[in-house]
């Protein structure tokens, strides 16, 4: 569909390159920012619409598609967080999250279909963006887990709204000398979320030897920042990913199958899964980490509070409302420290779906994830091991840190399959990788 008017013939190959040139740097500065800073995400998730409309525009064509099964599944799923948001005690926050992910929708959506109708020197322009980003980004929190978060301590020491709270830092003399190295864990799982997209499309691009060893090496930046870093989760979910896309490789039908098989578990068997955690006193093992026990204790609570309201869930954002940070006096678990009293957050989406949203909610999720995996084994062949590679990442990442909810959390999530339509497109387009 005609919509837009075109450049003369003369200007078009000097305005596209220089379009071109100026998506690849605003493909690079927006990754880089968000693995970096994944706070931001949610605006960065908004942002990701405007190069591949930009292109559309340019060419004339208005993108249009019937949505996906999986995009009406999300639809479906959003109308019932709106539903929920209206018993929850937090509804500020809870319709907050209702809008987000109808945002997140949106923006899968509209650049899913205008990257199918982006040409390919845009597309070639945003892949070495992402990968470009990608090895800054990893550059430099690689030098911030070696130096003490050095940048970020010098930053926050001149700029007060860059610092973290209190609990967070040690100041002295006006200079932040101490920063908290959980304060990356955030950082260490966009790195990983992203990665799998990066891979993707460094398969794809067409290149010389050169620049691809030279940007294979950026992006190998990343196993090596998430295994000097100290957050476990991402570690675990970049270990399972990798062994996802191996088997992917070898067998798509046997990673599908797998990856269902531990849907299905994560989604319908998280609380006897947890129950059996506890019944096994693994919060005393005291060679876990002392983050690990104190998740099963958490969780252990959390699986309690879902027969309070098991159907339909207490409401999102509801353990936030309850959660108290005065813990004087509150009753301990026997043989630890760890208070008995509800959480921030669970710590695990599935569990954090099932107290908050109730069964209802968690089928719907098992439903979601089955769609994204029938979407995936739709794909094609090349593509099957670095998507579902990308699907085993988020959902370990969802099954032991961050809520559900977080805003930037869930901005994220939907901003690695924006980044995966890339390399996607690449394909459709005929990318290929040079024979030399």
């Amino acid at each position: 569909m005609e919509w837009a008017p075109q450049p003369p013939a003369s200007s078009r190959p000097n305005f596209q390159s220089r379009l071109a040139l100026l998506t690849g740097v605003w493909t690079a500065s927006g990754v880089a920012i968000y693995v970096v800073a994944p706070l931001t995400a949610p605006a960065l998730l908004g942002l990701a619409v405007i190069a591949p409309l930009a292109w559309c525009w340019m060419e004339g064509r208005l993108p249009w598609r019937t949505p996906s099964a999986a995009v009406a599944g999300l639809a479906v799923a959003g109308a019932y967080i709106l539903i929920n948001a209206s018993w929850s005690l937090s509804p500020a926050e809870a319709y907050t999250t209702a809008a987000l992910f109808f945002a997140g929708i949106g923006v899968l959506h509209v650049t899913a279909t205008g990257l199918s109708n982006t040409p390919a020197p845009a597309l070639r322009a945003m892949a070495l963006g992402l990968l470009v980003g990608m090895a800054v980004g990893a550059a430099v929190l690689c030098f911030e887990l070696l130096s003490d978060q050095w940048l970020r301590r010098l930053l926050a020491t001149y700029h007060l709204g860059l610092r973290p709270n209190d609990r967070h830092m040690q100041v002295e003399a006006g200079r932040v000398t101490l920063l908290q190295p959980y304060l990356l864990n955030r950082s260490m799982a966009a790195l990983g979320l992203t990665f799998w997209p990066a891979l993707l499309v460094l398969e794809r691009l067409a290149m010389s030897s050169r620049q691809r060893g030279l940007l294979l090496s950026g992006l190998l930046l990343t196993p090596v920042a998430i295994l000097v870093s100290q957050h476990g989760t991402s570690k675990m979910a970049f270990a399972g990913a990798a062994a996802t896309y191996g088997v992917g490789r070898l067998s798509p039908l046997l990673a599908k199958r797998l990856l269902i098989a531990g849907w299905l578990a994560a989604t319908l068997l998280v609380a006897p899964i947890v129950a059996l955690a506890y019944s096994n006193q693994l919060h005393l093992v005291r060679w876990l980490d002392n983050s690990v026990r104190h998740r099963i204790v958490i969780w252990e609570y959390t699986k309690n509070e879902i027969a309070k309201a098991p159907m339909l869930g207490t409401g999102i954002s509801t353990s936030r409302a309850l959660h108290s940070t005065d813990l004087e006096g509150v009753p301990r678990e026997p043989g630890t420290d760890f208070p008995l009293a509800l959480a921030l957050h669970s710590h695990n989406g599935y569990l954090q779906v099932w107290h908050e949203a109730g069964a209802v909610g968690a089928v719907l999720l098992l439903v979601l994830g089955l769609l994204v995996l029938r979407a995936i084994a739709a794909k094609p062949p090349a593509l099957q091991p670095h998507f579902y590679a990308m699907f085993a990442a988020c959902a370990l990442v969802a099954a032991s840190s961050y809520s559900i909810w977080a805003p930037w959390f869930m901005s994220a999530l939907a901003l690695t399959p924006v980044f995966a339509g890339i390399g996607a497109a690449l394909l459709a387009r005929g990318e290929k990788e040079p024979s030399s």
